[in-house]
């Protein structure tokens, strides 16, 4: 009974919290901010003594994997209540959410649905048997500090979540497309398994969003409906300053090339000459001009699937400088190192030769320090160091590279 009592109020409140949260997006805090607050200590109190049945009873196994994201939640009180700015802070201490010392205030008995700050129906809570717990109630970051930044912890909810949101796009052969099965490839694709394998340890705990809308690619990423955004997306300082975003290594360097019929006796832009030069691709391929100019992996893109794709060629003229590059939320350092030392330690695996099938064999005795380091093993008995990626340990690359080889391949 006490179980199933506490059960209900932390369906309860995880339904409390994520509307405080829909409103908190809506509405200027810090009235909401408080209401915020309130829920997610009042959260805490109740997952405390549920932890603690828990404890008492193995047979709860399955409520322990549908319930730990509760864990989750309730490590990240204390750290909220220091990111408080002094006004704020005052206003919570004031209405009693928080204690004057800083640490969260609650009561000494789990409280009831009724104490919630703003009920509502009972949420749904779903548990899959997996290595990490699992919860709709996780899908989106944490909350918006008022007059601060966005307070991100991406990583930690992916670990939570059991599996990666990974935006794409989904209509570009190549890079990430859509095939007729439903399943999505491409090079950009690659990355999304190769940063599920680093993290979780399995490059298929992976969920494609289609983000293939140039218009609401980066609202998407803002609003959370995917952790990391790995689509063509070329790296500009506006885009980087003002859209609250940030931009890990890039993966791909394009720009403004050329496409030609093989036969048509153009071999660089310097043949040209007369030549009339499309920026539209069906004008070109109905063969009212003899150049068609766009980005090259684009360019690329658009031969890919016709049937005489053996008949036109991309010029190696590039008269522009594209770095394209995965993008995720600003302020989310922690989860930002991973995407970019995934991209940097794939990027090294082929500069020292280490592959997808012989990466067992280099990690289970490495020739060197450097490559040691790389893969997370230790080198003549010397300690490993997980180079602070504690939350996903130190062969983290390692485990990329198994699952997708190294970045030429």
């Amino acid at each position: 009974t006490e179980f199933e009592s506490l059960g209900e109020s932390i369906q309860a409140l995880l339904a409390a919290f994520d509307q405080s949260l829909d409103e908190l997006q809506a509405v200027e805090p810090p009235a909401v901010l408080r209401d915020y607050h309130n829920s997610i200590i009042l959260l805490l109190a109740v997952s405390k003594p549920f932890f603690e049945v828990v404890e008492e009873e193995t047979v709860l196994e399955d409520a322990y994997t549908a319930f730990g994201i509760l864990y989750v939640l309730a490590r990240s009180v204390e750290d909220e209540v220091d990111a408080l700015p002094t006004d704020v802070r005052a206003t919570l201490e004031k209405a009693g959410c928080i204690g004057t010392d800083g640490e969260p205030e609650g009561p000494d008995e789990a409280p009831t649905v009724s104490d919630s700050p703003t009920p509502a129906p009972t949420a749904v809570v779903t548990a899959t048997p997996a290595p990490a717990p699992t919860a709709e109630a996780t899908a989106r970051p944490g909350p918006v500090v008022a007059d601060g930044p966005p307070s991100w912890r991406t990583l930690q909810h992916v670990l939570a979540r059991g599996y990666l949101l990974c935006g794409t796009k989904q209509t570009q052969p190549l890079f990430g497309f859509k095939e007729p099965d439903g399943t999505v490839t491409g090079f950009d694709i690659e990355f999304c398994k190769a940063i599920g394998a680093a993290v979780l340890g399995d490059p298929t705990k992976v969920e494609y969003v289609d983000a293939s809308d140039p218009s609401t690619r980066f609202e998407l990423l803002l609003d959370a409906e995917f952790d990391v955004l790995i689509r063509t997306t070329t790296v500009t300082a506006s885009r980087d300053r003002e859209l609250g975003l940030d931009f890990a290594q890039p993966i791909f360097h394009s720009g403004q090339g050329f496409l030609v019929r093989k036969d048509s006796g153009y071999n660089s832009t310097a043949d040209m000459g007369e030549a009339e030069i499309c920026v539209q691709t069906d004008a070109f391929f109905s063969g009212r001009c003899d150049v068609l100019t766009a980005d090259a992996s684009d360019l690329a893109s658009r031969i890919a699937l016709r049937d005489d794709a053996a008949d036109y060629k991309v010029l190696p003229q590039i008269i522009s400088r594209e770095p394209l590059a995965p993008a995720v939320r600003d302020y989310d350092s922690e989860w930002k190192d991973v995407v970019n030392w995934v991209v940097h330690g794939l990027i090294a695996a082929e500069e020292l030769g280490i592959t997808q099938a012989n990466v067992a064999q280099i990690a289970a005795n490495p020739p060197n320090p450097e490559i040691a380091r790389l893969l997370g093993v230790p080198y003549e008995g010397r300690a490993v160091s997980t180079l602070g990626f504690d939350a996903i340990g130190a062969q983290f690359i390692q485990r990329a590279i198994a699952a997708v080889g190294n970045y030429g391949e």
